[in-house]
């Protein structure tokens, strides 16, 4: 949701060379990917709006598997 409104407003802006991927091909939460990506790629900016969500019963019954990821995906980017 907020992954697809911020493309959205770039491509309005008139951003163009814009860099998204699916799950299936990158997990963001997988260093090596993520700095295999980064490597090929160069990007001069990156915009992370990722992260594993459920409803209020998914994030009940499964605390700690959505941290757990959220964390992965903040620690890999953030360093």
């Amino acid at each position: 949701m907020v992954g697809s409104s911020i493309l959205k407003l770039l491509r309005e802006k008139g951003f163009n060379n814009i860099l998204t991927l699916p799950k299936s091909e990158l997990d963001l939460s997988d260093r090596i990917n993520v700095e295999t990506l980064l490597k090929s790629e160069s990007p001069k900016m990156v915009i992370i709006a990722a992260a594993k969500v459920g409803g209020i019963l998914s994030n009940s019954q499964n605390p700690y598997d959505f941290i757990l990821q959220n964390l992965k995906i903040q620690t890999i980017w953030g360093s």
